[in-house]
């Protein structure tokens, strides 16, 4: 049961990965316009004061003028269709001199870099889950180079320094989102054969299909709850076996080895020859009417799997 209770696990969060990715991807599109909750506030304290200062009688010079100011300050947070960064940094320019202000602003600046701390923490765990591809490892480079841009917008929370680094920083951040959410499908390898695998074995290309060895098996058989898949390649004097034992229709992110295995072998046919498992890593499979395709990456004692890649043609159980 525990084993059936993981899978459950593994198999459902790829896709729950997915949908999560898809819908910030859409809503990450207008999020460097004004974001109202961010500022709200500011808006609460300037409307609060526009009201008082309203509600004067016969106000003075001093107070006409800062009503004035104050209304121009909440037409800034009304105008939705200015970014984030724009809108704090014109706001901490028209308040500035106001210290009663200086703690909303701040407040402002927080809430902002929140923000953007919670999509860079979300990105970072995806980048964890990416199926092994060129797009992944670009994803990955560049979300590495946010870090001294996030280091610099988490240094010091004023409004001025924020409205000028937020915008930037925040679309950066937001084109990424859009890099993982592509990279988050599983490609179809058009360009390899059908019935064929390649990898990288410890850096090492690794590329063989069903008939260049008599040990190599391409199977996924269909049955009435699954697909029972079991890959054996030879690549002389390299090999390895994995298996998916109840994959599923769609597109899933299989653990190793809570939903999958993989086995490493090396120095075949000598007496050297050894096994070894993989004790971490993914089989990410996606399944057509006819075959089931996608990557793995995986390592183990002494050896690691990269850029791993399959296509396997569907048969039906006898």
């Amino acid at each position: 049961m525990k084993l059936a209770a993981s899978f459950t696990s593994e198999m459902v969060r790829f896709p729950r990965i997915l949908g999560c990715l898809l819908l910030l991807a859409v809503t990450a599109l207008p999020t460097l316009a004004l974001t109202p909750i961010s500022f709200a506030p500011l808006r609460e304290q300037l409307t609060n004061d526009i009201a008082t200062l309203s509600a004067l009688p016969d106000p003075s010079l001093a107070q006409r003028l800062r009503l004035r100011k104050f209304n121009q300050a909440k037409a800034l947070l009304d105008d939705t269709a200015k970014t984030d960064g724009r809108s704090l940094l014109l706001l901490s320019l028209k308040l500035r001199n106001l210290p009663a202000y200086t703690n909303a602003l701040h407040i402002v600046a927080s809430n902002l870099v929140a923000v953007y701390n919670n999509e860079y923490s979300f990105i970072s765990g995806i980048i964890l889950e990416l199926p092994t591809s060129d797009a992944a490892e670009a994803v990955e480079t560049k979300f590495n180079k946010l870090a001294q841009a996030r280091e610099r917008l988490n240094s010091v929370l004023t409004g001025h320094r924020i409205g000028n680094l937020y915008d930037p920083a925040k679309r950066r951040l937001d084109s990424l989102l859009a890099d993982a959410t592509a990279a988050l499908i599983i490609p179809f390898p058009e360009e390899m054969l059908a019935n064929s695998v390649e990898a990288r074995v410890n850096g090492i290309n690794f590329r063989t299909t069903a008939g260049l060895s008599s040990e190599n098996l391409f199977e996924a058989i269909v049955t009435p709850s699954n697909i029972v898949i079991n890959l054996s390649a030879v690549d002389w004097p390299r090999g390895f076996l994995f298996s998916v034992p109840n994959a599923q229709p769609g597109s899933f992110r299989y653990g190793i080895s809570d939903a999958a295995s993989f086995v490493n072998r090396r120095a075949l046919y000598t007496q050297l020859e050894s096994s070894t498992a993989a004790t971490n890593g993914a089989i990410y499979v996606s399944t057509t009417a006819t075959e089931v395709y996608g990557s793995f990456r995986c390592s183990g004692d002494g050896f690691e799997i990269k850029d791993g890649r399959f296509r396997i043609t569907l048969s039906s159980a006898p």
